[in-house]
């Protein structure tokens, strides 16, 4: 069993939808077809693609989404590309275009999931994206479990649908959907109109401890959702609980937060962004290398360096957390300001910078397979095991893992207290591994597996 990180692209095949949310990030940005990839670029984008993914021990997944990405001309060439290239499909889409056909050829060419939004109960949500959409949605979650095809539920919470949020997490658990995940609106722009939708942070404080409430509900209830935590602030509700501790003896890894940096977003025209929300160009494919751009881009760096988040940077939840990018920029422009949710009241102390080049080696440029190694770095630092170049197989953990997949008492013990089910079992574990185990709650250990895991 192959413990390796994740590379991942969310690739946003069209801009082109049949929709007009309010609330969409990608509104004012083109939608013509005519500054869409053809087949062959998209095939040179995924060879590059899978390139880095094994220079970087990384196993390679992809979220094709849109606009709607089954509009997209070449959709099923390139799934079918895909395929042949072992890259794990999820779809991020729309109802629109899903039928009988569609959901068949998805099953055939081996999308893993297929995820719709879903912004409240009918009203709200109608009202957020087009009348008729949320009958719509139920129609096609209905006819993605006839084909097999996992789905998952996606809410964007807004100041309008607020009070849908508890409900929607039922209607997901009772229609056994595989994942529920909710983050927040996010604004364009400083001069976006959605700011007006937005939660002041103690009132995101509130939902976010009600939404918490709600999922251990449900799982006692004995459902099997998995309540994600998408959004990174729940590192501060932890904190608050007495539930997570910086762990001093290592200031470099980052277990979890914003994963600017680990990943990359294509858009249509072939520009790379670092987000999906913040229009910033850091690359251009096919004309340049992905493993290049992810290396090399000089937003990436500066976002790597912690003395440039000039608020989140001082935070002791900085290697959790780093609040949302997205959010700083759409209601201030700066990319590095603080996170306008974020109800921590942060203090300046001295940090400490990873990834930063030793003083007077700036003008030493690395050998390729020093590129190559401090690439592999990235991955694993985001990924949460140890940042040191680590073996690729470590026997603690796959025992871990397996007698988990194998032994329900252990898996709930390790859910409780992960140290002393180790202990137990007579596993040795390092302080970073036991916090990866302590926060197995973030997904379900189903998930833990299947992100760790060559399947």
């Amino acid at each position: 069993m192959a413990i390796n990180p994740v590379f991942n692209l969310q690739w946003h095949l069209t801009t082109r939808c049949e929709l007009k949310c309010r609330h969409c990030y990608l509104r004012g940005r083109n939608r013509s077809s005519a500054n869409e990839l053809d087949l062959d670029q998209c095939c040179q984008v995924i060879d590059s693609f899978v390139h880095a993914a094994v220079v970087l021990d990384a196993r390679p997944t992809v979220d094709l989404t849109g606009g709607d990405p089954l509009l997209y001309q070449h959709f099923w060439e390139l799934l079918d590309y895909l395929r042949k290239k072992n890259v794990q499909i999820s779809i991020l889409g729309t109802p629109d275009k899903l039928n009988h056909f569609t959901a068949k050829q998805l099953k055939s060419y081996g999308a893993m999931d297929y995820q719709l939004s879903i912004d409240g109960l009918e009203e709200k949500h109608d009202w957020l994206r087009h009348k008729g959409s949320f009958a719509k949605n139920m129609e096609a979650f209905g006819l993605l479990k006839q084909y097999d095809i996992s789905t998952g539920m996606m809410y964007t919470l807004t100041r309008h649908n607020r009070d849908d949020l508890i409900p929607v997490m039922n209607l997901a658990a009772e229609m056994e959907h595989r994942a529920f995940a909710f983050d927040t609106v996010s604004p364009v722009g400083p001069e976006d109109g959605c700011q007006s939708l937005m939660l002041s942070p103690l009132e995101f404080r509130q939902i976010y401890k009600e939404y918490l409430q709600e999922s251990k509900r449900l799982g006692e209830k004995g459902y099997r959702t998995v309540f994600t935590r998408k959004n990174h602030l729940y590192a501060l509700i932890m904190e608050e609980e007495n539930r997570l501790k910086p762990i001093e003896s290592d200031r470099t890894t980052y277990f979890m937060g914003c994963p600017i940096g680990k990943g990359l977003i294509i858009n249509a025209d072939g520009s790379v962004l670092c987000c999906p929300r913040i229009p910033i160009e850091i690359g251009r494919v096919p004309q340049e290398e992905i493993l290049d751009i992810l290396l090399y881009s000089d937003m990436l760096t500066k976002f790597r360096d912690r003395s440039n988040h000039r608020v989140c940077g001082n935070c002791s939840l900085f290697q959790y957390c780093r609040g949302c990018r997205a959010s700083a920029w759409g209601v201030s422009g700066d990319i590095f300001g603080p996170d306008p949710y974020c109800w921590k009241q942060v203090e300046a102390q001295d940090v400490e910078t990873p990834l930063s080049t030793d003083e007077g080696e700036e003008s030493i440029q690395p050998s390729q397979e020093q590129s190559y190694e401090n690439g592999r770095k990235i991955m694993s630092i985001y990924y949460g095991w140890d940042y040191q170049p680590r073996p690729k197989y470590d026997a603690n953990v796959q025992q871990i893992l397996g007698r988990a997949w194998r032994d329900l008492e252990f898996r709930k013990q390790l859910l409780t207290d992960p140290e002393e089910a180790c202990q137990q079992a007579g596993i040795e574990v390092s302080d970073t591994i036991l916090f990866e185990l302590g926060r197995i709650e973030f997904d379900s250990i189903y998930d833990i597996l299947a992100d760790t895991t060559n399947q």
